[in-house]
């Protein structure tokens, strides 16, 4: 906001994102009142901006901005004033603007990066009048009034505002991965089942661009680090029953059609290949395992050795892959609720395959072998959907390598959930 700025805003008065306040110091009861209209406007679509030293049904700036008033203003206070009564700091700015050697104190307030502001502890005047209580959403209405949320409809809005915000973060990270950036992604300030939620969500941008820019032919890992864990261990009931009701059953789900023709799902070579893993359940360095989910399209050469007949004519669908990793971010995060002694690092990689396998098939092509139509068609694909030329070196040189989300996730368990990975590693 420049001067400019400020003028039309004193012609056209109050507005839904713009609040005016006389001159006054931080203190007393000041303070809350401002602490009020900070969450507010921290909870609006938006954000906003608040005016100290306008008198608000004149519209017009009251000169009575001190330089000894405006030291109260201190950043570091005003901070420490708003952490200590809600759930997150709010982003703010405050500067000064200058009119005809008048002073305006204007503090510009940034929507919420994730979740809502709440009040976490009462606000009250000087004499106890509670002005908000704890657990109290704070609103700016079209009224230009500041008061907490009443109905479900204003519940819902900011709900689906957090959601899509979320979602949005995560997208962030996925756009930058698909920029050609294949680096490890850290999500600040976002725990495991926020991720998860936002992955699990209906959210129409998310799945949007899964479909336009992730790549069908892809398989995944989910790798859990515990650093603090002092020695290998091997398989607990209790971890293979989180495991089998979490990850082996959701993924039978993803492909109902394919087991419902079998005699017997254990003849599944994912089945195997998932139940070899779990049931071992031997960590290959000091607290360490990783998980692998590979779809269909993983075995594409069709050999005769695997245990069921020529995958399916279709690559796994973005919804069977946003299910599945779903179901296994769930699953990271019921297990290191109960399995890590201090820090766990959790990894998310999603790992295109069609780089590898293009330049098998390719390969084999070039020395006359024969492909089927399915496999034909992936490469077909592959053209079409990277945008390559037809030429077999440009499809191995250049590839489609753009697919590697890697989430490192850090979460802190409490001191009862150490006790029981104690006990653990402790009856091995």
């Amino acid at each position: 906001m420049n001067k400019n700025d400020l003028i039309s805003l004193l012609e056209a008065g109050e507005l839904l994102n713009v609040e005016f306040k006389q001159s006054s110091k931080f203190e007393g009861d000041f303070r809350a009142h401002i602490a009020m209209s900070i969450a507010s406007m921290a909870n609006s679509n938006g954000g906003g901006h608040i005016l100290i030293g306008i008198v608000d049904d004149k519209r017009e700036i009251d000169g009575v901005l001190t330089k000894e008033i405006i030291e109260t203003w201190e950043i570091t206070k005003l901070s420490l004033y708003l952490e200590e009564r809600l759930s997150t700091l709010p982003s703010i700015t405050p500067y000064l603007i200058e009119i005809d050697n008048k002073f305006v104190l204007c503090i510009k307030v940034q929507e919420f990066s994730s979740e809502p502001i709440i009040v976490k502890k009462d606000l009250q005047d000087q004499k106890g009048k509670p002005l908000a209580n704890t657990g109290d959403i704070l609103i700016r209405t079209e009224g230009r009034q500041t008061r907490k949320i009443r109905t479900v409809e204003e519940m819902r809005s900011i709900i689906n505002r957090s959601v899509i915000k979320r979602s949005g973060l995560l997208l962030a990270d996925i756009e930058r991965i698909f920029n050609g950036k294949n680096e490890i992604v850290e999500v600040k300030e976002t725990i495991l089942n926020e991720i998860y939620h936002s992955i699990s969500s209906n959210e129409v941008n998310f799945r949007s661009t899964l479909h336009k820019d992730f790549p069908n032919h892809c398989k995944y890992s989910l790798e859990i680090y515990f650093p603090e864990a002092e020695q290998q261990f091997e398989k607990s009931s209790d971890l293979y029953e989180i495991l089998n009701s979490t990850v082996i059953n959701d993924t039978f789900n993803n492909f109902p059609i394919y087991y419902q023709e079998r005699n017997s799902i254990k003849q599944s070579y994912d089945f195997l290949y998932l139940d070899t893993q779990f049931r071992k359940w031997i960590f290959h360095k000091k607290g360490y395992f990783i998980y692998h989910f590979i779809p269909w399209t993983e075995y594409l050469d069709e050999s005769p050795q695997f245990p069921y007949p020529n995958p399916p004519n279709r690559p796994l669908f973005v919804d069977d892959l946003i299910r599945t990793m779903s179901n296994s971010l769930q699953f990271a995060f019921n297990l290191s609720t109960i399995f890590s002694s201090g820090k766990v690092k959790v990894y998310l990689k999603v790992e295109n395959l069609l780089k590898k396998r293009i330049y098998s098939l390719v390969n084999r092509m070039s020395y006359g072998e024969p492909c089927s139509e399915y496999q034909i068609e992936l490469i077909n694909d592959t053209f079409f959907r990277s945008n390559l030329q037809t030429d077999s070196l440009d499809i191995i040189n250049r590839g489609y390598e753009k697919a590697l989300i890697i989430f490192q996730i850090r979460t802190i368990v409490s001191e009862d959930n150490k006790r029981f990975v104690s006990q653990l590693l402790n009856n091995g």
